[in-house]
């Protein structure tokens, strides 16, 4: 994967979203714009608007055809963009997504499901569960069945 600079043909509305020694894995364009996968972050700029998700921000990401979704942390939002040529952007995005994900394991309890996700942070190792139904995920049986897995897992993986 080639490793791009801000002199390398890398467009003048990514180059100006870089921070200090950030470096481009990949871009490409999509319907209104360039997206990239940086070093730090996934950076999109359109006709109207710029974003810039850093990757401990992100918790998964999808492809389907020339289409990235990506969920976010922590309110399990979702973001995509159709890509023109993706050409390297996916394995960038997979290794980035890869490199920050520490455990994502799904347990049930009876006939309940919860994903248990620990994700690098800013500065330290953040966890979050997503209850299939969150009803009983904030009911007392199920935030103590939910608290009994998370600290069982912290103890079995060491995280």
């Amino acid at each position: 994967m080639a490793w791009w600079n801000r002199d390398n043909g890398v467009p003048s509305e990514l180059a100006g979203l870089l921070l200090p020694n950030e470096r481009i894995l990949a871009w490409a364009t999509h319907h209104s714009g360039v997206i990239a996968a940086t070093t730090q972050a996934l950076v999109s700029t359109d006709h109207h608007d710029s974003k810039r998700i850093p990757w401990t921000h992100v918790l998964s990401a999808k492809w389907e055809g020339s289409m990235l979704t990506i969920n976010l942390a922590p309110d399990l939002s979702s973001l995509g963009w159709l890509i023109d040529e993706p050409g390297q952007l996916p394995v960038a995005v997979r290794d980035r997504v890869t490199a920050h994900i520490v455990v994502d394991r799904t347990r049930r309890f009876n006939d309940q499901e919860v994903r248990f996700i620990a994700h690098r942070g800013e500065t330290d190792i953040e966890w979050l569960t997503i209850a299939q139904d969150a009803d009983w995920a904030h009911s007392p049986q199920g935030q103590a069945s939910i608290q009994a897995e998370l600290v069982s897992l912290r103890s079995t993986l060491g995280v």
